[in-house]
């Protein structure tokens, strides 16, 4: 059982073992951990719509206890992607919640993957993965955001994820258009943070020595106007 009070959530387990994917727990008693406020009241807000709030809450369990160096990642990606898609005139949550679910695709893949070591190219190919178990794992909770999720590395040349081949027929261009903006908004706030927080190494040679806006500027050169926005919201988030 998951309590939420204030900006803590306390996790409570009445059984001794758990089970999560292929990986056991073993607690006792409860654990407190801290959770981004602004965070929690944007799930908050959208708790009367019931599933994403709830799904949220799971996530963000799951995040701290198998993936804690993503944890706050996501936070940040989420409040980031929201104020961007605002600027941009998008309204609503969805923008927020793909860029809290972004990288839950990780969860079930070896965390191994994931600590300082230089990437190897098949560390890269098991690591893409995760865009494809997004979406899979979210498409039949909300289709919507799963199609974002599985795009928000494919919106550049020579990304990952899901393809035109996945998107539901019954989709029109319009809908199709907002979704590719939505990933797109994620997956320049991705990397923006990344760039910033987490010394993202850059896997092309000739970016080295390039600044961030001139790297986003040509990695997302098909939405310039998600990289305006984003690098002038940037410079008014408390965040960096």
């Amino acid at each position: 059982m998951a309590a939420f009070l204030d900006n803590r959530i306390f996790i409570c387990y009445y059984y001794p073992k758990i089970k999560i994917a292929r990986y056991q727990f073993k607690y006792r008693g409860g654990i407190t951990m801290k959770i981004n406020k602004d965070v929690l009241d944007e799930i908050k807000e959208g708790e009367p719509s019931g599933n994403l709030a709830h799904t949220a809450k799971i996530m963000m369990v799951l995040l701290v206890y198998l993936l804690p160096e993503f944890k706050e990642h996501s936070e940040k990606v989420a409040l980031f992607a929201k104020k961007v898609a605002e600027k941009m005139g998008i309204k609503g949550k969805i923008p927020f919640y793909v860029g809290l679910f972004h990288d839950v695709g990780k969860i079930p893949l070896n965390h191994d993957l994931f600590d300082d070591h230089e990437f190897t190219k098949e560390d890269y190919a098991e690591v893409k993965k995760h865009a494809m178990l997004g979406f899979n794992f979210f498409k039949d909770i909300h289709l919507f955001i799963a199609v974002c999720v599985g795009l928000v590395h494919n919106v550049y040349d020579g990304g990952y994820g899901i393809t035109m081949d996945d998107f539901p027929h019954n989709f029109g261009d319009r809908t199709v258009k907002k979704m590719k903006k939505i990933a797109a908004i994620v997956s320049v706030c991705d990397f923006t943070d990344s760039f910033l927080t987490r010394g993202t190494k850059l896997k092309d040679a000739a970016s080295k020595g390039k600044t961030l806006s001139g790297i986003l500027r040509e990695k997302y050169h098909k939405y310039p106007h998600v990289v305006k926005a984003a690098l002038e919201v940037k410079e008014d988030l408390e965040l960096y």
